[in-house]
């Protein structure tokens, strides 16, 4: 009984939130009419929508299955989980000094690596997908600047 109450209380949190994020939403929606097709607005209505039914999964549909205790991380799954970490505080070091490229690049190779256990010559290609997709999306298509490196290498 003690899960059922913990997920109609997540379920509630995301309600709220989720509502809050779609107010937001439609609040900037008439900031961008006429720039581009998705605006400040997008992506936090998307987020909204996501908590809304979430939330209502939690709240209606979810059942706990049983007593399962969370366990834990010991042993090489630590020791991922904390490189992992380390990596995403890399990252966010690494974008502001040598940019958006080859920090990606970097980062993405490590956690391919250590996430997905591939070879290097596949994570090296993920890596360029992930690369050549992210800038695709958020550079040429919502045109969202990212930060200049201090140090220019090309």
């Amino acid at each position: 009984m003690k899960n059922l109450l913990a997920d109609r209380i997540a379920g509630g949190f995301f309600l709220v939130i989720g509502g809050m994020a779609i107010y937001e939403a439609i609040r900037l929606y008439p900031m961008h009419i006429g720039r581009s097709i998705v605006g400040d607005e997008t992506f936090i209505g998307f987020l909204g929508v996501a908590l809304l039914i979430l939330g209502g999964l939690f709240l209606f549909v979810l059942k706990p299955q049983g007593d399962e205790q969370a366990e834990f991380p010991t042993g090489q799954l630590r020791k991922k989980m904390l490189f992992v970490m380390g990596l995403v505080f890399a990252y966010w070091g690494l974008l502001q000094v040598i940019g958006y490229p080859a920090s990606t690049f970097i980062i993405g190779l490590g956690l391919f690596r250590t996430i997905g256990d591939y070879g290097w010559l596949r994570c090296t290609v993920f890596s360029a997908l992930l690369i050549i997709v992210f800038y695709g999306i958020f550079v040429m298509w919502l045109k969202t600047p990212f930060p200049q490196p201090l140090i220019t290498i090309f």
